[in-house]
Formats: C-alpha cells, sequence, structure tokens
C-alpha cells in the first residue's frame, strides 16, 4: 500500500495511524529512500553502517529498530528502487505475522509506480485543501501565491492521472477529512482497505508498529504523533484575498473532488 499526494499533505500521520493495525506494516517513505536521485541522508547513513545515526519513530536508532538494522551495509551506488525496495518489504513483512499490507508514506512514490509492476498496488491520494496547502508552502518555501496555486493543481492533476493508470486499488481522501473527522476517515480507508479499525489510530504515538525513518521529522519527536490536529494557520491570513480568491476559483472544482467528495466533513445546518 501506498500513500501519495503533495509534501506535507499529512502522509506520516496516516502511516503511523494505519500501522496501528496488526494489519499493516509502515516504513515511512522508504520508495522516496531508494530512489537515487532523491539521495536519502538516512538510507546511506545504512548502507555505510552508520545506522546508530539515525532514529526511527519506533524511539530507537536505526542500529536498535526491529526494521532498518536489518538492512544489509553495501555501496550506495548499488540502492535503486527495483532491487531494494523489494528488500526492504520483504524486511518489514516479516516484522508482524499478520501483516497483510507494507505501506509507503512517500508523497512522491506517484513517480515511481511504474517501477512496482510486481507489486498489487493498493494506492491512497491524500490532498490536502489548497488554500491550506498553499499557504504552508508559501511559508516554508517563499513560494509566490500564483505559483504556489499552479504547483497544486499541476501536481494533484499528474497524481489523480498516475493513480488512476497504474494504481490497482485506489481511494482519495482529503487531508481536512483526516484532520477534522480523523474517526469516520479512517474508518472508511480501514474498510476500503479491508482491514479492522482500531480506535488507538487517533492517537497513535506509542501504539504505531511502524517504522518511519524518514517523514516528517515530527513522527521522530515523540509529540508529533500523539494524536492527529488540524493545523488551521491558512484561515487566518488576510494578505490580496482578490487574487486568492480568482486563484482558488481555478481550482475549486478539482479541490471538492480530491479533498472532500466523501462527505465526511459537511456545513452543518
Amino acid at each position: 500500500m501506498l500513500i501519495v499526494g503533495l509534501d506535507h499533505s499529512g502522509t506520516t500521520i496516516l502511516d503511523l495511524a494505519l500501522g496501528v493495525s496488526p494489519q499493516v506494516q509502515g516504513i515511512g517513505e522508504a520508495l522516496r529512500m531508494c530512489n537515487p536521485g532523491a539521495a536519502v541522508g538516512s538510507m546511506r547513513s545504512l548502507c555505510e553502517g552508520r545506522a546508530a545515526e539515525v532514529t526511527c519513530s519506533c524511539g530507537g536508532t536505526g542500529a536498535e529498530c526491529p526494521m532498518w538494522s536489518r538492512v544489509t551495509p553495501r555501496p550506495f551506488a548499488e540502492v535503486s528502487i527495483e532491487t531494494s525496495f523489494p528488500e526492504l518489504v520483504a524486511m518489514a513483512r516479516a516484522l508482524r505475522p499478520d501483516t497483510r499490507f507494507v505501506l509507503d508514506s512517500s508523497p512522491s512514490g506517484w513517480t515511481h509506480l511504474h517501477q512496482l509492476r510486481g507489486f498489487e498496488l493498493w494506492v491512497v491520494h491524500l490532498t490536502r485543501d489548497v488554500r491550506s496547502w498553499t499557504h504552508s508552502k508559501r511559508r516554508r518555501r517563499g513560494t509566490g501565491l500564483a505559483a504556489a496555486h499552479w504547483i497544486w493543481f499541476r501536481d494533484s492533476r499528474l497524481i489523480e492521472h498516475q493513480v488512476a493508470r497504474h494504481a490497482d486499488h485506489s481511494i482519495a481522501v482529503g487531508y481536512e477529512e483526516l484532520a477534522l473527522r480523523p474517526r469516520e476517515t479512517l474508518q472508511r480507508i480501514c474498510d476500503w482497505a479491508g482491514v479492522a479499525f482500531d480506535a488507538r489510530m487517533l492517537t497513535p504515538g506509542g501504539h504505531t508498529g511502524s517504522h518511519v525513518l524518514v517523514g516528517n521529522a515530527a513522527s521522530r519527536s515523540g509529540s508529533g504523533a500523539r494524536e492527529i490536529r488540524y493545523d488551521g494557520g491558512w484561515m487566518a491570513q488576510g494578505e490580496a484575498p482578490l487574487w486568492q480568491g480568482l486563484l482558488h476559483a481555478a481550482c475549486a472544482r478539482r479541490n471538492r473532488r480530491l479533498v472532500y467528495s466523501n462527505g465526511i466533513v459537511r456545513r452543518r445546518a
């Protein structure tokens, strides 16, 4: 199973939540770690025998983690999605006897779906409201208002196309649905995947069986994974309201379909 979407859209917290299930073994952004173009330092540390320098969401270092301590040191140049990712999936499956899904939460995993033809692909397309995502993008990267909206529109369309083309099973989920109505949203995902919902998914910190070595840093801080909560900072922004309204209007139809079509977040009378 993969969780794909734009960066900073909640893929890591969803990994941790679903990893509470004994049928789901989360491994964070393992697919990204196996991508030579990403040059992820954590994978280099594992390959070079420096696993003690990295920290997993389970609380241990890479050398102590039941998952990542199994990685055999090798030349970093030998790492590839085609060879290394199947090895990591096999290691993850061995951790839990009831594992049905090995879950990767690399946001950019959609760019590698064509390289995973040997797997039955269950894909969660997680999308954050364009207003919230562009606010976050501008705050983190200093991206311009129009450019941020264009990135959201372009990439969400590309992701949707790639998922439709390569996934064997897929579901569209809104980040706002997950963060504002976590119980209903997680129940829906569990029903789709055929795994049992567990109330501890609502507070995955301390309960999850996921081993996230690469992902949102909050997953390894001990506080970021305690509960699923919504960052509503975009609601307080007040700059350029006319331009924001026009740009949002251009994205509104896609935004409604990808973020709110499950009907979980509804206006109350």
